[in-house]
């Protein structure tokens, strides 16, 4: 697999006086040129010729292909101090993707300081990701044990006929509402908190289906020219979620004067995501009399339990002369992988929080900073 990406972009930005304003006006400005290549190559004949590779055989020809696509984009945005204690500021992008279409986002923001120590920010946004390309064109066979019986379950491409006959259809893209509001609280010179709350509602979002198998299913694809097919599952954009969050930081500075000093730092993250709908299926399934759960309760899991709904970190950083050192502790919480379609809650698995200790030390010499350190040292996955 190879994935290629080549962009060329223009930032321009310049403080404008505007006479009705008391502080300049920040205009920025840009254009991006964006080139995304994606493509899978056959493997080795012996790992899918035959029996193949157990479990999750080469991609064969008939999976291999190049996929390319270029976007254009365009940007303006505007931020003004407007008063002593209220700044804003507005933002639009337009996006032209030659695959999928065009679609324009914008963000607006503002901050209200009521007093040298205690602020208030918002923002308010749409947002949209254009589907990857692997995710429109990925491909491949694998052996899945379903039932008890192995089951040759291919992954189709979007495009593939066979997708198509199963429900598949062209892939759009995700878009979003997000909103957030916030405070910021410094009440001494070297400690500062923050609080945000935060809601994202994505729509047209693209996950990949159950693995569609069965008799019924058999029967259905060999009725419509496409015998020896067993199963198998694509991408669909199926949901609309909302996510709901808190996050949480603060900082803290401690000057020992000759001795150095230390700046220790917190966070706190806390969110859940929700389904708000579930597409039906097409019509076509339904006229065929074949009726299935695309989008049931593993795919759903990926979305509502598939990472973790909460994470701690805590940070120190130690200066002297020369050297420092530094330490981060991340508590990443508990999260789940659904295991059966039918909710069956016997096949879930619930993997519990992990904590990961990451230590390192530095030293400055002649405009050279050398650092040696361990990542991850109490060794969890």
């Amino acid at each position: 697999l190879v994935s290629t990406q080549k962009a060329f972009d223009v930032d321009i930005a310049k403080d404008l006086q505007v006479g009705w304003l008391d502080n300049p006006l920040t205009l920025a400005f840009g254009a991006e040129y964006l080139y995304q290549g994606y493509r899978i190559s056959a493997g080795d004949p012996a790992s899918y010729v035959g029996t193949g590779s157990q479990g999750f055989p080469g991609f064969q020809p008939g999976d291999a292909g190049y996929h390319g696509r270029h976007d254009v984009a365009e940007y303006v945005s505007l931020e003004n101090q407007l008063t002593d204690k209220l700044s804003a500021s507005l933002a639009v992008r337009h996006e032209d993707y030659t695959d999928f279409g065009n679609t324009t986002s914008g963000t607006f923001s503002a901050r209200y300081d009521f007093s040298d120590s205690f602020a208030l920010r918002g923002t308010a946004a749409t947002g949209f990701r254009a589907p990857s390309l692997a995710q429109q064109f990925y491909s491949t066979t694998s052996t899945n044990v379903i039932g008890g019986v192995p089951t040759q379950i291919r992954n189709f491409a979007v495009s593939d006929p066979v997708a198509r006959a199963l429900g598949a259809e062209p892939l759009k893209a995700e878009k979003s509402h997000n909103y957030t509001l916030g405070a910021v609280y410094s009440p001494l010179a070297d400690l500062t908190l923050s609080l945000d709350v935060y809601q994202i509602t994505i729509g047209n979002r693209i996950v990949p289906s159950e693995n569609l198998t069965g008799a019924d299913v058999q029967a259905y694809l060999t009725a419509h020219g496409y015998p020896n097919i067993q199963g198998g599952s694509y991408f669909t954009n199926a949901l609309k979620t909302r996510t709901r969050g808190v996050d949480f930081s603060g900082g803290y500075r401690l000057d020992f004067g000759a001795a150095g000093n230390l700046r220790l730092t917190a966070a706190y993250n806390r969110n859940h995501t929700s389904i708000l709908a579930v597409a039906p299926n097409p019509p076509q399934l339904a006229a065929n009399g074949l009726e299935l759960v695309r989008v049931g309760h593993i795919a759903q899991g990926y979305i509502t339990r598939g990472a973790p709904r909460d994470k701690i970190a805590f940070g120190a950083d130690y200066a002297w002369q020369r050297w420092s050192a530094h330490a981060a502790l991340t508590r990443y919480g508990e999260f789940a992988v659904y295991q059966d379609p039918l909710s069956n809650p016997g096949f879930d698995q619930t993997f519990p929080a992990r904590w990961l200790l990451d230590l390192s030390a530095s030293y400055a010499v002649a405009g050279w900073t050398f650092t040696a350190g361990v990542d991850n040292l109490t060794y969890v996955y």
